[in-house]
């Protein structure tokens, strides 16, 4: 078992030189040396492999984290493909970190979820080069709720150092400071993620209505209609998540400012989705009004019934 003490020592040899390839090929040698040994029925050293599944893991981590997605170059896509590769690999290491029982189990749970965090930030802050108004819209919400969905990956291995921190009589000190920190974590991206998914309803509901449109009081009435019923279903998802996220809060007793953020927001999202219903058909009952006095009478009629078709639609919506 001294063989994979001494890959691991050779690899940190190797770092301190700066010489990443060997470093991670020496951590590598000694988790293969320690599964050689476990197959062959001799005794392995969990500990020296699991710190050079650590290390392994650091490096990934650090390499992944100066990647970025803030220009629209045409190696995006390239660097989005070495980011998540590396996102994987890092993940990866902590894990096994975490099945050889390391004392750095708890430490390593939480680098998994700070990755996840990590990447769904850099997602966000893509910069997108598209002229017309809608499509840059439509990306920029597609861009949140995709981030909304990255960052909810940080949850589960946030949560997890909370559970080995319950499974374990007695926590020491330095495990004790992770616990507390994926507490915290849990809590701050329960509002970030929440966020992003408003963000990117915002996104569509501030992107500008096209001209003819505008122009035509009932094709004007008509998308507004059509665009409040193609976010509900966002907006019902932003609002049960909150919910969802009050619950796990308060299961995992943590009852704090967020926790109480969480609980307002589901409040608001959930009276605002029949409010903005009502309120647009409020809006067209009053402009029946002053319907343009240069159509015909029957020109008039069709209108205000198109107008109540559209009121009795939104009346339903808002009950």
């Amino acid at each position: 078992s001294r063989t994979v003490e001494a890959y691991y020592k050779i690899g940190k040899c190797y770092y301190k030189n700066n010489d990443l390839i060997n470093t991670i090929m020496s951590y590598n040698q000694a988790e293969e040396q320690n599964k050689r040994f476990i197959v062959a029925g001799s005794e392995g050293d969990d500990y020296f492999a699991a710190e050079a599944a650590f290390a392994l893991a650091k490096i990934k981590q650090q390499k992944c984290s100066v990647i970025t997605f803030d220009n629209n170059s045409k190696d995006l896509k390239d660097r989005q493909k070495e980011k998540t590769g590396l996102l994987s690999q890092g993940v990866n290491a902590y894990q096994r970190v975490m099945k050889y029982k390391s004392e750095k189990m708890f430490e390593a749970a939480y680098r998994i979820g700070e990755m996840y965090e990590e990447y769904a930030y850099t997602w966000s802050k893509q910069k997108l080069d598209l002229k017309d108004p809608i499509k840059l819209a439509i990306a920029k919400k597609d861009i949140n709720f995709a981030s909304a969905s990255l960052m909810k990956k940080a949850f589960e291995p946030f949560k997890k150092v909370i559970k080995l921190g319950k499974n374990i009589d007695i926590t020491i000190s330095e495990q004790q400071q992770w616990i507390d920190s994926a507490k915290i974590k849990l809590s701050n991206n329960s509002i970030t993620v929440g966020n992003f998914m408003i963000n990117g309803i915002s996104e569509m509901q501030k992107s500008p209505i096209p001209i003819k449109i505008k122009e035509n009081l009932l094709y004007l009435f008509q998308y507004r209609k059509q665009l409040l019923e193609t976010l509900e279903p966002l907006k019902i998802e932003s609002r049960d998540f909150f919910l969802s996220m009050y619950k796990e809060l308060e299961k995992q007793d943590i009852k704090d400012k967020n926790f109480e953020d969480c609980y307002n927001k589901f409040g608001q999202i959930n009276y605002l989705i029949p409010n903005e219903f009502e309120k647009l058909s409020e809006q067209i009952l009053t402009s029946m009004d002053n319907i343009p006095e240069k159509l015909s009478e029957a020109e008039k009629e069709e209108l205000i019934f198109q107008f109540e078709d559209i009121v009795f639609e939104l009346q339903d919506k808002a009950l």
